[in-house]
């Protein structure tokens, strides 16, 4: 479940990985709900990421619905100027 929105973001193109991390891609791409911890392994590389991105992404803060208006107004200003 805490995978979820963080697969979200990757799927949109909003967050990325820069480099080369493989070992970081295999735990990703063997993410699944049912992982059996006692035969794989944890996951360690792919739960810091996902940790990683919700608090810097997927929380939102206090202020989060004003700043996503300000974010729109802006977008429509430049939308105005450009017409």
């Amino acid at each position: 479940m805490r995978a979820e929105p963080v697969a979200a973001l990757f799927e949109q193109s909003r967050v990325h990985l820069v480099g080369n991390f493989p070992l970081l891609e295999d735990q990703l791409t063997q993410f699944v709900p049912d992982l059996d911890r006692s035969r794989s392994g944890s996951p360690d590389r792919a739960d810091a990421l996902l940790w990683a991105l919700t608090e810097l992404l997927v929380d939102a803060g206090p202020y989060a619905g004003l700043l996503q208006w300000y974010a729109d107004e802006a977008e429509r200003a430049r939308a105005g100027a450009a017409a």
